[in-house]
């Protein structure tokens, strides 16, 4: 008796993958609230003061941030309805 070979299919098309190294884009550095109090008045405007950083930061509750996420936070609290 002859014994019987598989044969590949060849109906299926074979995919190769190549492995392309990942972007890495870079992220942007975070800095902690007594580093951008000290800077206030340049990062935030003429109004701005370390009091007024510390307080935005305090009110959303983190101690980090990136500039444009801190640039937001203390826009936003320099927006606020004083009661």
């Amino acid at each position: 008796m002859a014994k019987e070979t598989k044969k590949p299919d060849i109906t299926e098309p074979v995919v190769e993958t190549v492995d392309t190294p990942a972007v890495q884009t870079p992220e942007e550095s975070q800095y902690t609230v007594g580093e951008f109090a000290a800077n206030a008045a340049r990062l935030f405007g003429a109004r701005a003061n370390p009091d007024l950083v510390h307080a935005a930061f305090l009110v959303e509750g983190i101690s980090k941030a990136t500039l444009s996420e801190a640039k937001k936070i203390v826009a936003g609290y320099m927006q606020k309805e004083v009661k």
